[in-house]
């Protein structure tokens, strides 16, 4: 058993049952399983200025649909490599998206991460400090993570800030 769930015509998101064989299952009451729209804003650090977690709450299932980060590098020597991960309760990996350009020291750079978004492999365009990077299309349950961050963690002296939106369910 299994739900479905799909974007309707006037934007809000809904879903329905699928039994063990495919089938739809009648919902139980006359309320359709409709998302919402909730706000992530700049979470814990995760132990650092360079490392920024967010948690999907108990009975929730959220599908991110963008990320806005400002990332500060210190004056520490050393190319950062923004990475966004999806990450089960216990840290194991589920999906890894890099952004496609090295960050180096002394400069703030803005990313966005957003589903559909084109793989950019220099900061440019109308503001040279910005970056877009495909966000995957995931559905993350319960106490899994969402987890951006350095890689190389040149400096804990670095830091951003990361706001997002996604679509959340009550399960």
């Amino acid at each position: 058993m299994g739900r479905l769930y799909g974007q309707l015509p006037d934007g809000t998101w809904t879903g329905v049952r699928v039994d063990a064989n495919g089938a739809f299952q009648q919902p139980s009451s006359s309320t359709p399983f409709i998302g919402t729209p909730v706000e992530l804003l700049n979470a814990n650090t995760g132990g650092a200025n360079n490392n920024r977690t967010f948690t999907v709450p108990a009975n929730k299932i959220w599908q991110v649909q963008a990320f806005r980060l400002s990332y500060v590098s210190s004056a520490t020597a050393g190319n950062r490599g923004l990475r966004l991960t999806y990450e089960t309760s216990s840290g194991v990996v589920l999906c890894s998206q890099r952004s496609g350009v090295s960050q180096a020291a002394s400069q703030t750079r803005e990313y966005a991460f957003a589903a559909g978004a084109p793989y950019e492999s220099a900061f440019g365009g109308v503001n040279s400090d910005y970056l877009l990077v495909p966000l995957p299309p995931l559905f993350l349950k319960a106490g899994q993570i969402i987890r951006f961050r350095d890689p190389a963690n040149i400096s804990t002296s670095d830091s951003f800030t990361v706001n997002g939106t996604a679509i959340e369910w009550s399960i």
